[in-house]
């Protein structure tokens, strides 16, 4: 998408920046990591907790969504931004230009990675990643770690890229939607996550037993959340508060976690992003190789 975006301011209206006593914090969220709603419930979503905050809390918050990963780095780094949600492929692509730690990432089950298992139909014959050439694929829409995932087992395999071998790609909002695209061969296999694959297998049995595992990954971190090198260590200290802790507190945080498709954000180490890390260094190397 280039340097287009679509960004929406959501700020508190009776609060100005740097009023006394107020924490000023302008967050920018890649709208493409909020992947199963549209853009006017997140937009709504997020100007309601932004507004919670600010009544809630010390805070100027001002929260802003794009459409593309370029437009919300170049305003980071330009200081127009003092804390950014992004999905990790895209952080590790820009890292040397970010120059900034990753502090925290969402997390579900209490567990701040994922999983993600290439499915296929148990009955299909399909046994080997070299069965699956011009297949049709499913995965969840927006999601580049699922497309990096799958191009690194191709690639170790010595096959194509899935854009080049599989007969088509098609993309979901939900994840629900993939395994029953299998299960009711609209497609011949998909990728999702481990805890959503759970998930339905025990709501439908049934499922489990048809569906099998072709290939998984290691634990992943999916979505990342780091603040600016400049923004003040105190206000830091509070924001981390807020956003780990705070935020699930206001009124509307049960519907912010819906539409988000997160339980919230928690502090991690550069040890959880170690996986997440090799697997992009890995695609790198065996796509410059090709």
């Amino acid at each position: 998408m280039g340097l287009f975006c679509f960004c929406l301011s959501l700020s508190c209206p009776l609060i100005y920046a740097g009023q006394k006593n107020k924490i000023p914090i302008r967050a920018g969220y890649l709208l493409k990591g909020i992947t199963e709603v549209d853009q006017k419930d997140a937009s709504a979503a997020l100007a309601i907790w932004a507004e919670e905050i600010c009544e809630t809390y010390d805070f100027d918050a001002n929260a802003i969504l794009y459409e593309s990963p370029d437009r919300l780095i170049k305003d980071f780094i330009s200081k127009k931004l003092d804390y950014i949600a992004l999905q990790t492929i895209d952080y590790l692509e820009f890292e040397p230009v970010i120059q900034a730690p990753v502090e925290m990432a969402n997390y579900r089950d209490n567990r701040p990675t994922i999983r993600y298992l290439l499915l296929v139909n148990a009955d299909s014959g399909l046994k080997e990643l070299a069965h699956l050439k011009n297949k049709r694929l499913v995965i969840k829409k927006d999601t580049r770690m699922a497309k990096v995932f799958m191009d690194v087992n191709l690639m170790k395999a010595k096959l194509p890229r899935a854009d080049c071998y599989f007969a088509s790609i098609q993309e979901k909002n939900k994840e629900n939607q993939l395994a029953y695209a299998v299960f009711f061969g609209q497609a011949d296999a998909c990728i999702m996550t481990q805890g959503g694959f759970a998930v339905m297998t025990e709501l439908n049995p049934q499922m489990g037993r048809k569906l099998k595992v072709l290939a998984s990954s290691p634990e992943l971190v999916e979505v990342v959340g780091l603040f600016h090198k400049d923004y003040p260590p105190p206000y830091k200290e509070k924001a981390i508060h807020l956003i780990t802790k705070g935020m699930l507190k206001t009124k509307r945080a049960r519907q912010l976690k819906l539409l988000m498709n997160t339980e919230g954000m928690m502090l991690i180490t550069e040890d959880h992003l170690k996986n997440t890390r090799t697997l992009f260094a890995e695609y790198n190397r065996l796509k410059d190789g090709q």
